[in-house]
């Protein structure tokens, strides 16, 4: 390029042969794909059925199949719906980075619901605040949980001493009618600015 054009600046000097540019500029930025109409909870219920024996969660040394997630899942879903949670329908969901925590996520999505995560770590004044503006009607919690957690007036679900009842419920699937546009969950801002505001995702 200098030689054909000596008078050029070095700015308007390309440092790329032109295939390079166009692989860089195209070829590595064509990732169109397309978009799965299903909701979160389907494609992990196709994977779990695909690799069932496969490792799904590792946490603190416990580790949990895909085929035993989903059927917790699953059990749990069938309890929530029972509970009367569907589509649309937003989960308070206040448990400890956990296996549990990943079961309660999916059973609330397979129940059709939304779920909203409350860190027990939060002040209760926050998290009161957050379940009140989001409409929480029901709790996933810890019975261990239960004294960080704020009261409310609506119904709490303790996965350990509920264990026995979600047990009892069917290993498959509800039948849901939630759609991906439906609601999957609320994540709230951190009020640096003002009072916290609920996103719904």
């Amino acid at each position: 390029q200098i030689v054909a054009n000596p008078a050029a600046s070095l700015s308007s000097l390309s440092l790329l042969l032109p295939e390079e540019r166009e692989e860089l500029l195209y070829g590595w930025n064509d990732t169109v794909r397309p978009y799965p109409e299903t909701t979160v909870h389907n494609l992990f219920a196709a994977a779990a059925a695909k690799t069932p024996d496969a490792v799904a969660v590792s946490c603190d040394g416990v580790e949990i199949s895909y085929a035993d997630l989903e059927r917790r899942a699953n059990q749990l879903a069938h309890y929530l719906v029972k509970a009367g949670v569907g589509p649309d329908v937003i989960v308070g969901l206040c448990l400890d980075r956990s296996i549990d925590m990943i079961v309660a996520l999916l059973g609330i999505l397979k129940a059709g619901g939304a779920y909203l995560p409350l860190d027990p770590s939060y002040p209760q004044d926050r998290l009161s605040y957050m379940m009140g503006d989001a409409g929480v009607a029901l709790l996933v919690s810890h019975s261990s949980l239960i004294d960080q957690v704020p009261a409310h007036w609506g119904r709490t679900i303790e996965l350990d001493t509920d264990a026995e009842a979600i047990a009892q419920e069917a290993a498959t699937a509800p039948d849901s009618p939630v759609m991906a546009d439906h609601l999957s969950y609320v994540i709230y801002t951190s009020g640096s600015t003002g009072k916290p505001k609920g996103t719904m995702i």
